[in-house]
């Protein structure tokens, strides 16, 4: 059998198309790998957000259940960042704590903490949905099957081609045959290399815009519990504060002057008292 009749066989194209559907099939499993560690984790993390509730309050009460959670406090926030530090969303948590302020005087668990910008404007869903479900490998595996179907289409008219340009018995016929012989791969790996990438496209859009609801439902329970202040209001908070606690300091000095006076005056009068008794003691 000479190179020819391999080339031009339905065996050959055969052979093309099932290494095109085994490269499809290492792909998809590596596609439903990815995507079912990034959704276990998403709902890992909605399932201990939802175990928190019942012990979140609004306001700390002594008859409260116990371990409660005052929401918008150093306690909650501490929580929610080990929820989210042990799954996919570690990055997010880690550009929320950037934007996350509490009183640094105050280390209790019960006081507060906000956020200086809304949630929505820190975090992005669609972000997250391009660019942590999937690697670039996989995103980029619909246009790597196309270019497999057109390299085969190519492929396949090149073997046409050359066997009818090298046609010694000059029929026409006969040349067109070759070429026909040659593009049957290039038709079969076409067909197989583009329903692969449609299919593959579909899949990873479906997955992504489910992804993305996902996420941002997670982060709009989070935002409900981790309260937003602007960070123009919380300065003028502590300037306010600041300003409140140089008052009292200046009016504990003026107490503390007068007090200082008073003592002084008690010990002069005394001096006063001591010096009159002397005196009568001496007539």
């Amino acid at each position: 059998m000479d190179l020819k009749t391999i080339l031009t066989s339905q065996w050959f194209s055969l052979v093309l198309v099932l290494v095109i559907i085994a490269i499809g099939v290492w792909v998809g499993y590596l596609y439903f790998k990815q995507q079912k560690w990034v959704e276990d984790s998403l709902n890992s993390v909605k399932n201990e957000l939802n175990e928190l509730f019942p012990n979140i309050v609004d306001v700390y009460d002594e008859l409260g259940p116990e371990n409660q959670l005052v929401k918008g406090s150093k306690a909650l926030y501490a929580k929610i960042q080990e929820i989210l530090g042990q799954s996919v969303l570690v990055d997010d948590i880690k550009t929320m704590s950037e934007y996350a302020y509490s009183d640094s005087r105050n280390n209790s668990g019960e006081s507060a903490l906000f956020l200086t910008r809304p949630l929505s404007d820190i975090v992005d869903g669609d972000y997250f949905s391009e660019n942590k479900v999937f690697s670039n490998f996989i995103k980029s595996s619909p246009s790597l099957f196309t270019g497999l179907g057109l390299l085969g289409t190519f492929f396949g008219l090149s073997i046409g081609l050359y066997y009818s340009q090298n046609n010694t018995g000059g029929d026409v016929l006969t040349g067109i045959t070759n070429m026909l012989a040659g593009s049957g791969s290039a038709f079969y790996t076409s067909l197989v290399g583009i329903c692969i990438s449609l299919v593959l496209t579909g899949m990873i859009n479906y997955k992504k815009d489910k992804i993305r609801s996902e996420y941002n439902h997670i982060m709009s329970v989070i935002s409900t519990l981790v309260p937003v202040k602007p960070y123009e209001i919380l300065i003028a908070e502590q300037v306010g504060i600041a300003k409140e606690e140089r008052e009292l300091e200046e009016g504990s000095n003026t107490i503390k002057s007068a007090r200082d006076r008073i003592a002084r005056e008690e010990r002069e009068l005394e001096n006063r008292r001591n010096t009159i008794k002397s005196t009568r003691d001496r007539i």
